[in-house]
């Protein structure tokens, strides 16, 4: 299959390049900035090479046309975003990227016959724990977004279902929760893989979150397998799912750290202003993932400790130290 991946060298696309190439599938990779160190780390030279580069912004549509076209993609993945701070500090650029930028990819699928097009949605649609019945939000949980990210893509959802039941593009967008591992340096979830990056390289790490609270450890490897068993999948008839991770408690990852790493430094200021102050310790934020196991057939696989540990050595790797 030749695939399209947009803005393939991030830090979750970048283990989905990778994870098709080990498959034998073609990749085009279209990006503004296509040389970012997470691309460059995660994938080898020759698995780079295997890669075809299309440098180029997601708003730009005859580009996204001719790319589609001149390279006969079957499937597009669809991971480009602005995401926070970016987005709440510029919601022109965020509402450009990230509304009008997925409209065109599903347009471009609708006018040259895409197969399928699997897109990066988020948990940050939903509101506050409190605001649903029962322990886990189901994928048809009415949203409560409550910044201009999950506000588009909330919109984003909407019109992956307008585009499938409209003009028949068949769509798959799939919500992540806090994705961690090797490679992740920005966004709103990113504290899981700083607070373990910092530890592994023997740094101070502050983690100015309620340590009690309830989090979905979803390890990226896990997220890049469930993106690529979305983009085989059948029709589905669920048009959003949430993905989810191993629901543990911060703390727990904490205590996990000193186990494998007695010596880490990890101190803790709850701060009133933290992007995560809202994590609620009375109610967890839980996600039914019962759809993508019947419809897709996915399952995390990675427990918490798993995925720190592979995500810690991974770190040490590469900074020369031995592995824990």
């Amino acid at each position: 299959m030749n695939y399209l991946i947009t803005g393939g060298s991030g830090f979750i696309p970048s283990y989905v390049v990778k994870g098709l190439l080990a498959e034998g599938h073609k990749v085009v990779n279209l990006d503004l900035y296509p040389d970012r160190w997470v691309y460059k780390n995660v994938l080898s030279e020759d698995e780079r090479k295997e890669v075809t580069t299309v440098r180029g912004d997601i708003t730009n549509f005859g580009l996204l046309l001719n790319t589609v076209k001149d390279h006969s993609i079957d499937k597009v993945i669809h991971m480009v975003a602005c995401i926070w701070p970016t987005s709440q500090l510029d919601p022109i650029l965020a509402t450009q990227v990230n509304c009008v930028g997925t409209n065109y990819v599903f347009e471009a699928a609708k006018i040259l016959g895409v197969k399928k097009v699997v897109w990066a949605s988020s948990v940050a649609v939903f509101g506050p724990a409190e605001k649903y019945e029962g322990e886990y939000i189901g994928d048809d949980a009415p949203h409560y977004p409550g910044n201009v990210y999950a506000a588009c893509k909330s919109y984003q959802e909407f019109m992956g279902n307008h585009y499938f039941n409209n003009f028949g593009v068949d769509n798959i967008g799939l919500r992540f929760t806090i994705v961690y591992g090797y490679g992740r340096d920005r966004g709103m979830s990113a504290f899981a893989s700083e607070m373990i990056e910092k530890t592994a390289l023997g740094e101070p790490y502050n983690l100015p979150y309620p340590t009690s609270a309830v989090i979905s450890w979803e390890y990226v490897e896990d997220t890049a397998r469930a993106i690529i068993m979305a983009s085989k999948a059948s029709k589905t008839k669920t048009r959003v799912f949430t993905t989810g991770g191993d629901y543990r408690r911060i703390e727990e990852g904490v205590s996990y750290i000193k186990k494998i790493m007695p010596e880490a430094q990890i101190t803790f200021q709850d701060d009133p202003n933290a992007i995560y102050r809202h994590l609620s310790v009375a109610k967890p934020k839980k996600f039914d993932t019962r759809k993508i196991k019947e419809e897709i057939g996915y399952e995390r696989q990675i427990s918490m400790e798993e995925g720190i540990k592979r995500t810690m050595n991974e770190h040490r790797k590469r900074a020369g130290l031995s592995s824990i």
